[in-house]
């Protein structure tokens, strides 16, 4: 009789671990505030080359911890991919799947988890080896029971009750507050309207802007034109197309107040280099009165002169209204966007 020594075939159970996953969330249950416990069993096929076919998927639950006796809750076989429940009760869902070729999964969902749901799960993957061979890989998870303490819960209910109060109360002094500011803001714009109107003539919309011309003359500077302008929401007039530069002529041809009316342009910086004040890019239109402009260095500011038929010349930055010896009575434009204007 010859003895043939059993080496790998003789092998009916291998037990391995490693390879099965299960995932819990959460592991700690607060009663009565976990509103979801979700149990997930997976295995995918190319992290266990040693498995040849999964045949069942099963979940299984133990309350005790250091002397677990494990109760089957759930499965699912390779048949026809049907699950079998064993007495769960109405807050469990279970889906699952088995997949020979992909990822084969178990799920199991608790709503409202009470403490009997804490304990051990196991996952049990049943299926052959590569040398048709019986395998079982498993994966074992832990939950435990947090349980609220209510005389605590209460405390904390009643602190949040009194915050919530005081915070009530801060925000009716702000909104108070608000209500204060917005109405001063109301006021102050109204008074704004009212000293801009009576302060200044002004013309449609054009593009989205309107143009201001003073009544009357108040200052003696360009600077302090420009902070005029950008009192009321505006700047000097920045003349950019000629379809503003005839809309803006012929409102100052209607009126035909002043010698000059300056605006948002200079060459201070560079003789004969005219650029816009705000940002600094070069002018755009250059609709130059006849010999204009001629004054060289004392006169930096472009302007709309009534000398040359309201168009362009250079002008002085200063002594608007000081009547320099050029003799002439100087005034400015400011130009204002609609949103400014509607106040």
């Amino acid at each position: 009789m010859i003895t043939i020594p059993c080496v790998f075939l003789c092998v009916l159970y291998v037990a391995v671990s490693w390879a099965a996953t299960i995932d819990i969330k959460p592991n700690v249950i607060t009663v009565p505030v976990t509103r979801n416990l979700v149990i997930v069993c997976s295995l995918k096929r190319v992290n266990t080359p040693e498995l040849s076919a999964l045949f069942s998927l099963t979940l299984l639950h133990s309350n005790a911890m250091d002397e677990p006796k494990f109760t089957s809750l759930a499965s699912v076989n390779t048949l026809d991919n049907k699950i079998s429940t064993f007495s769960l009760d109405e807050s469990a869902t279970v889906a699952g799947l088995i997949n020979n070729s992909g990822e084969s999964f178990l799920r199991l969902t608790w709503k409202n988890p009470m403490s009997e749901k804490s304990g051990l799960y196991r996952c049990s993957f049943n299926g052959v080896g590569v040398l048709g061979n019986p395998l079982t890989l498993t994966s074992t998870g832990a939950v435990v029971v947090s349980v609220t303490d209510y005389d605590s819960l209460t405390d904390k209910m009643k602190d949040f009750e009194n915050s919530s109060k005081e915070l009530k109360a801060k925000f009716d002094i702000l909104s108070d507050y608000t209500n204060n500011l917005h109405t001063n803001y109301n006021s102050l714009i109204s008074r704004l309207s009212r000293s801009r109107d009576a302060a200044f003539y002004s013309t449609s919309s054009f593009n989205g802007s309107r143009y201001y011309l003073p009544r009357d003359l108040d200052v003696l500077q360009v600077t302090w034109a420009q902070a005029t302008c950008e009192l009321y929401g505006g700047h000097l007039a920045e003349i950019d197309s000629n379809e503003e530069f005839h809309f803006v002529r012929n409102f100052l041809v209607s009126k035909n107040l002043f010698d000059v009316v300056v605006t948002g342009a200079n060459d201070e910086e560079k003789e004969g280099t005219w650029i816009y004040n705000r940002n600094k890019a070069p002018l755009k239109v250059f609709n130059w009165a006849t010999t204009e402009p001629n004054s060289g260095r004392i006169a930096n500011c472009q302007c709309f002169w009534k000398g040359g038929n309201w168009y362009m010349a250079d002008a002085r930055c200063v002594y608007f209204n000081n009547k320099p010896n050029d003799g002439y009575v100087y005034s400015y434009l400011c130009e204002m966007p609609e949103s400014s204007t509607d106040v």
